[in-house]
Order: structure tokens, then C-alpha cells, then sequence
């Protein structure tokens, strides 16, 4: 039953960031310690510890978006949208960089120390989470290509640990991102 609360406040979160609305924040957060939880007990810590960050930056994101949408209202802009920002190529590659050092090193300490059936994968799609959060705080629209790829994958490994309402979590994520994305561009002036 727990799990599939976790399903709905995750989707719900999901939902309204990709409508740019500050309702995200609080599923989300309630979403994370669900899931903490339910990964704790499926030896899944990488994405364990991964919620607990996930809960911190909400805080962050949802933060920074309240101080764009008051931005845009004191300078009398729409505030039905947050402005979005452009992914440089330095944001990018430093982005890749954190992915593989932090896979790396991430994925061999829950190898050295944790049962984790699959610590390398794990700590990737953790990591790449990771950078997916943080790209959505600074309101790149990039951030919804990532989360393509990173949900995918995370389908397939929660099938394997057998958490299938989870993975077909994901699989909604999957179609999530995509109308995030589509949707992040309809009025935007950076379309990546």
C-alpha cells in the first residue's frame, strides 16, 4: 500500500513541475520520504540516500522558483510561467563529468560496503538523478531530456527488484518528461 501512495505523490509532483506550478513542492517532499522508505527496505540505498538529497533540493527548487515568480511579478511579467534558462556547453560537460566521477566512486563504495544488487547501476542513475534535479532548480529545459533517459533505465531496474508499481512509475515519468518537455517549450524563448 505504501508503494503505491509513493506512485501517486511522485506522479502528482511530476505533474505540476512540468506545469511549472509551485504545488510541486509538497508532493514531492512527501513523495521523497515514502520513498526513502520503500528503498531502505528494497536495499536500493543509493536511491535511499538519493530521496533524502532529493528532499533537501525540493526545498531549494521550490524556493527558487517562489523568488522567480516574485521577480516576474515585480517587474510586471507574465507569472503564469516560470522564464526558463539556456543549458550552456560548460553546464553540460561539468554535468557529464559529475555523472561519471560520482558513478564511479558512488558505485564502488556500495559495492565495497553494501549488499546492493547492482551498486554501479544504482549509483549512475542516482547520480544522473542528481544532476536531473538540479537542472530542473535552474529551470533548464534540458532537464526533461535526462529524465527521459533516466527513467527508462529506471524501469528496468525496478523490475528486477521486483517493485512494479514503481516501475511502472517510472514508465509514466517516461511519458511525463516527454509532455514536460513539449510543454516547458511552448512559451519559451531558449527552446533547449
Amino acid at each position: 500500500m505504501l508503494e503505491y501512495i509513493g506512485v501517486f505523490l511522485s506522479a502528482t509532483g511530476v505533474f505540476f513541475t512540468t506545469r511549472r506550478s509551485l504545488w510541486n513542492g509538497p508532493f514531492a517532499m512527501l513523495a521523497c520520504l515514502v520513498y526513502g522508505w520503500i528503498f531502505f527496505n528494497a536495499k536500493l540505498y543509493a536511491d535511499m540516500v538519493l530521496q533524502g538529497i532529493f528532499f533537501t533540493s525540493t526545498i531549494y527548487t521550490w524556493y527558487s522558483w517562489i523568488g522567480q515568480y516574485k521577480k516576474q511579478k515585480r517587474e510586471q511579467q507574465d507569472t503564469t510561467y516560470l522564464v526558463l534558462e539556456p543549458l550552456t556547453l560548460p553546464a553540460l560537460i561539468i554535468g557529464m563529468l559529475f555523472i561519471i566521477i560520482g558513478t564511479n566512486l558512488w558505485g564502488w563504495s556500495l559495492y565495497k560496503w553494501t549488499d546492493d544488487p547492482a551498486p554501479f547501476i544504482d549509483a549512475g542513475l542516482s547520480c544522473s538523478s542528481l544532476l536531473a534535479q538540479y537542472w530542473t532548480a535552474k529551470r533548464y529545459r534540458a532537464n526533461w531530456l535526462l529524465w527521459i533517459v533516466i527513467d527508462t533505465l529506471y524501469c528496468g531496474l525496478f523490475i528486477n527488484r521486483a517493485l512494479y508499481p514503481t516501475s511502472a512509475l517510472f514508465a509514466g515519468f517516461v511519458l511525463l518528461s516527454i509532455y514536460g518537455y513539449i510543454e516547458w517549450g511552448r512559451r519559451a524563448k531558449n527552446k533547449i
